[in-house]
């Protein structure tokens, strides 16, 4: 009985992996460039060092010292993959964790 359900759950893990990555959607981007557009602390030239040292604090205090650091690195990379720079990848996670 183990042997089949840890057959399954592989098998399953198979078919997620093949699955293709979601698409952007381009609704969701532009509301977000609009978010972050909106907030004044974000409009001007900000550091975006200074805004990922904050989420960096924020993860760790809240996920841990390896998972938090992980997490946000994670986030950081699912928009660059996208072809976002990382400064702007930081000015959305933030805008999307500070609910502006």
């Amino acid at each position: 009985m183990v042997i089949i359900g840890g057959a399954a759950l592989i098998a399953y893990g198979i078919y997620k992996s093949k699955e293709p990555p979601p698409e952007v959607v381009i609704g969701k981007t532009l509301m977000e460039r609009q978010q972050i557009e909106a907030d004044p602390k974000l409009k001007k030239a900000v550091d975006a060092e200074k805004l990922y040292n904050e989420l960096l604090t924020e993860y760790v205090n809240k996920w841990g010292g390896r998972a938090g650091i992980d997490l946000l690195q994670s986030e950081i990379s699912a928009y660059t993959r996208q072809g976002v720079s990382f400064p702007e990848a930081v000015k959305r996670i933030y805008a999307r964790t500070h609910k502006i």
